[in-house]
Order: C-alpha cells, then structure tokens, then sequence
C-alpha cells in the first residue's frame, strides 16, 4: 500500500478534479496534520478510507448502512428546527457514504481516546469510552430511534448545550466579525455562490459578503482548502447570516478509484431520525446552512471545568453515550431496527477495542511518517 505522503498527493489531485481547491489553505492543512494525532485524524479521513476495508474484513464488520463516515467527537452540535426548538446531533456530513454501521462508531471511539490523551480536561478512560458508545447505541435501538430535542426532555444536555455555546453578542462581535473579513471583491465570489447566499436569506438592508480571515485560526482540518463564503445582513432589527462550503463527492470513492458519483448528504438528513435543521441545504456542489450563536458544537473538552471533577466526568461518559445514541439515529435511516439489532448484537466490547487499537496504531505510523516528511519539506524550502 502506498504511504500517507502519496495517499494525500493522490487524493489532493482527485479533490481538484471534483472542486476548485485553494492553495494556501491547503498548506495550512498540511502543517497542522504534523501537529498532534487528533488533528490528524481529522484531517485524513481520506486515509481512513483506503485502512478501514482490512479492519473491516478482519472483525467481520460487514452490515451497511447510510454513514456518516467522517465521524468524530467535534462532529456533533446544535442547530433550531422548523419550530424554533434546538436540537442536538450530528452536524457535519461531508463525507456520507455507505459503508458498515461500524465505521462511525470506531471513529468515534479512536477520536475520543485521541482527544483525552491530549487534553487533560478530558476524564475518560478508553473503557469508558467504548462503553458509554455502546451503551448509547444499544439503547436507542430499543428505543426504535429518537432525535435529541431539548426544549423539553434531556435536561443535562441542554444544560451542557447553555454552557457550551456562545452568547449572542459575543458571537456575533468575537467569532463572526473577528474570524471572519468582507472579501475584497465582489468577484471573488463565484456568481453561482452568490446567488445561492442570497436567494438563501431574506432580503436584508444590504447584504455584504465575507469569507474567513487569513488571521484566523481554523479548527476544522476535514474540509480546509474548500471554497467558504459567508453573507450577513441586517434584518429587522438584528443580523443573520448564511454560510456556504463547497462539498465534493466522499472520498470513500476515491479510495474506490472512482470518478463519479452521487452526493448522499440531502439523502441521509431526511432519512435518519432526526428533526432537521430547514436552512441546511445542498445544491449541486454547494452546502448552504445558518450561521447563529446556537449552531454550533459541544466539544468534551469544553464543558464547564469549573465544576468539580466527578461532575465533568459524569457529564462527560452522558455526552458520549448520547453521541453513540445519535450515531444510532443516523444508521436507522437506511436499515430496520431488527436488522441493524442484530449486527449490533455481535459488536462486543472487545471487538471495537480491538479495531480501535488497530486503527490507532496504523495512524500513529502515518502521523510518524507525516512529520518527517513536513520537516524535510521545511528544511528544503528554509
């Protein structure tokens, strides 16, 4: 199999066949892949891609379902339904394809040991980790699915939810402002993302197009180097914005050697159990959602550190539980409870331990083999 410097030229030279690329984004990237190993991962789910069959044919992981691939622990937040009511879940599906159920849940897992390793605010041991997944998983099954609606029911989440996320003001003046600057010309917007920015809000006083900062400090790896663009407005008496990311076919078919494909991100938002977010759309290659103080993610490692450790830690084991629950209603999507029961039934602790481990050590060698290769290209351009 080819090294991880080849896998990411090789898939770079995909991606731009699929969607215009910039450049300097990609550089960024590629500096913060040598970083640590939990950006990695988040990083190179390309790479995943071209491991996950062994690891697959090795623990007989063989029932499909509609996932979300890319799944990791940044990779849930909230978002406000057609009703106004804030919903917890999933909220980034760059990468939907189908595969086995038990792709996300190993991702997930190996996500969240990477995490705690680097962050002591994170309280979790990996046995904790597989259980909470399992457990949440396991127990909306039973459940038949149900989508994480706060307005009423999960009390603690939708306390960790007020905690987590960011006050309007301060998101507005610190995050939106600050990360992101007006672009400085109209033409620097592709004609066909302005029209979907615009057509996608209500006609404000003025609508002024942004796209992020270059001071900016990104912390989503996946999908750095795609075209971003944002538009704000004021309208009736307050602002509102769009954000419009360029999506492009899930690498899960570039690892196929395949060209051509279906986008599956609109397929399996309305399919899984979940109250949708109505402003999330994609059209052609084009995603478009809002952008709001209470959209946005609730990270392990951001829950309140002020309480005492017993609490964080029981709050956390919640929170993965309710992911693996989430991951749950996404799979339910595309399978019946029966079926997808009974292939869950056979994923014992000790099987997703095992991929887990197996995962993790073929990325620590990649991320070994990564970092020298950043360092000999630094050197030779110094």
């Amino acid at each position: 199999m080819r090294n991880i410097v080849e896998s990411t030229l090789a898939y770079e030279e995909w991606l731009k066949r699929q969607i215009p690329l910039i450049p300097e984004d990609l550089e960024v990237k590629h500096r913060k892949m040598a970083h640590d190993k939990f950006q990695f991962l988040r990083a190179t789910f390309y790479r995943w891609c071209e491991l996950w069959p062994e690891i697959e044919k090795q623990y007989g992981f063989d029932t499909a379902v509609l996932a979300v691939g890319d799944l990791h622990v940044q990779n849930f937040g909230t978002w406000r339904d057609m009703e106004g009511r804030l919903v917890w879940g999933v909220n980034d599906f760059d990468e939907v394809a189908t595969c086995s159920f038990a792709n996300d849940l190993v991702r997930v897992a190996a996500s969240a040991i990477l995490a705690a390793k680097q962050n002591n605010l994170i309280l979790l041991s990996p046995e904790e980790i597989f259980e909470s997944l399992l457990s949440g998983y396991g127990k909306i099954l039973k459940n038949g699915g149900r989508p994480y609606v706060l307005d009423r029911d999960h009390s603690w989440l939708r306390n960790l939810a007020r905690a987590a996320l960011k006050e309007p003001p301060q998101f507005w003046d610190i995050w939106f402002y600050k990360k992101t600057e007006r672009v400085p010309d109209i033409t620097a917007v592709p004609e066909e993302a302005q029209k979907l920015l615009v057509a996608g809000m209500p006609l404000g006083d003025q609508i002024e197009f942004r796209w992020k900062a270059s001071a900016s400090d990104p912390k989503g790896l996946g999908s750095l180097g795609h075209q971003r663009f944002f538009a704000v407005s004021e309208w009736r008496g307050g602002p509102i914005a769009r954000e419009l990311k360029a999506v492009s076919l899930s690498a899960w078919l570039w690892a196929q050697n395949l060209e051509h494909g279906q986008l599956l991100i609109t397929d399996l938002i309305q399919q899984a159990v979940r109250s949708p977010d109505p402003f999330l759309k994609v059209i052609g290659n084009w995603l478009i959602r809002p952008v709001a103080a209470d959209c946005g993610r609730i990270d392990l490692d951001l829950l309140d550190s002020s309480l005492p450790e017993p609490e964080r830690h029981k709050d956390q084991i919640a929170l993965l539980s309710a992911m693996g629950a989430e991951t749950a209603n996404v799979h339910l999507g595309s399978i019946s409870v029966n079926k997808l029961s009974d292939s869950f039934g056979s994923l014992t602790i000790d099987k997703l331990h095992g991929a887990v481990h197996e995962a993790l050590k073929r990325l620590s060698d990649d991320f070994d083999v990564w970092q020298k290769y950043c360092l000999s290209h630094s050197d030779k351009k110094a």
